[in-house]
Formats: C-alpha cells, structure tokens, sequence
C-alpha cells in the first residue's frame, strides 16, 4: 500500500483525499485506530493522521501512544507525513511542543494566511495568493515546535501549518471534507450542541456560506494535497496540469 490514513471517528473519513487518491488509481489503506490494530511499522510510502476528539496531549491511551510511535518512526525515516487538526496536533506534541486543550475554539470557514517561508515550501506550490481557505472544527491547539518552520498564520490561532524536518506537514485545520460532510458535520457533529451554543447565529451562516466559500476550499485543498503527493513523489508537477 502506497500510504496508511489513520480515522479515529466514524464522520471524519478520508473523503476528499480519498476520492483524490483513488481517481489517481494510487492505493491507500484506512486503519480505523478505534477498531482496528495499528501496524507495527510503517511500510508505506506516506503516513495521513485525520482529526478526531482525542487529545494529542494524552500519554496514557494505548492507540495515542502508538500513533505516536509511527509518527516519530516517520520523522526518523523520512516517510512523508500530513496531519490534520488533531493528526496536526499529534505531530506537535511528537515534536516536543505543548497542547493546549480546550482554549480556543475554531469552527467553520477560515482564511489564513502563507508566512514567507510557506510561499517558499513546495507544498504550496502554485498556490494563487497569501490567502488560504480553510474549514476549522478544534478546540484544542498547539504550540510551534521548536525547530518547525511556520507556513500559515491565523487571526485567531497563530499557528496554522508548520513543516517539521523536510517532508512531515501539520495543520491545524481539516483538509477532507466533500461538500456532502461539511453539511452533515453541521447535522450530527457530536459537539453540534456545544458550536451552537457558542456560535449562535454564526453557525447557520456556515451552511450560508457553503456554495461560495467550499468551491474555493475545494479548489485550494487540491492543490495543496497534490503537492503533497508530489512531494511523496507519487505524483509530478505535470500530472497536476
């Protein structure tokens, strides 16, 4: 199998990267980390953590412990790896940097913006401005790690994206969602009731903005996963046109 995606939740599926992967005939295996054993080493070609309500700050639950195992065998054999939200996170706290649990909520459709050292990375390759659209759903952050280089900020969490060593990617927001599960996290999310109280009136005005705002999501979250298969070198810059 060309890479290992790790699902923690049931609604947090591969999705968008899925359907990437598969419309590029490039093989992939899902390890549903509540249900399934995790391998014992990484014989893959790339390693994808998605989000989930765990805590990347939990030492203790036998699954974390081994995520984060496989995420450090990752760092130390170079195997391309891309973390999101809590797989960010988790990455993070591999790295030696504090979570944060429970101080700063994000939900919903964000913009953040490219550092000079991120209009440099190849994963942002061809990117067409500073702006980045992103869709957030976390109450839990992190710290930059030290010797990170920070490719993202945001208005209200700085640290949006970093690269750590030369190929493993973490990020503070979700890059899988379809157009199909933004509307259904909305429905079931099991925080629905806690984001309704927070947000009020602010979490309607998601579902408002989706026909304008996810095209441009979509279109971004393409781009930036296709430079990341490039970087795993499963795919090339020409494929992309």
């Amino acid at each position: 199998m060309a890479i290992l995606i790790l699902q923690h939740v049931e609604g947090d599926h591969p999705g968008l990267l899925g359907e990437m992967l598969q419309s590029y005939h490039l093989p992939y295996q899902v390890v549903k980390v509540d249900a399934e054993p995790l391998p014992d080493r990484l014989d893959y070609e790339a390693l994808i953590v998605l989000g989930g309500p765990q805590s990347a700050a939990d030492n203790q639950t036998p699954s974390i412990l081994q995520e984060k195992a496989l995420i450090g065998e990752a760092l130390a054999r170079d195997i391309p790896y891309l973390g999101l939200c809590l797989g960010g996170q988790l990455l993070a706290a591999v790295c030696g940097a504090e979570i944060s649990q429970g101080t700063v909520t994000e939900i919903g459709f964000y913009e953040v913006q490219l550092t000079e050292e991120g209009l440099r990375d190849p994963l942002f390759c061809a990117f067409p401005d500073r702006s980045h659209q992103v869709f957030h759903w976390h109450h839990d952050t992190f710290e930059l790690p030290a010797g990170a280089v920070l490719l993202e900020r945001g208005a209200t969490v700085a640290s949006q994206s970093f690269r750590y060593g030369a190929r493993a990617y973490g990020f503070q927001y979700h890059m899988e969602l379809t157009a199909a599960m933004v509307p259904n996290w909305l429905d079931v999310h099991p925080e629905r009731e806690q984001a309704l109280r927070l947000l009020g009136e602010g979490y309607q005005r998601i579902r408002d903005g989706l026909p304008t705002r996810y095209p441009l999501y979509a279109r971004h979250t393409a781009l930036l996963f296709d430079n990341f298969l490039t970087i795993c070198g499963l795919r090339t810059q020409d494929e992309h046109k």
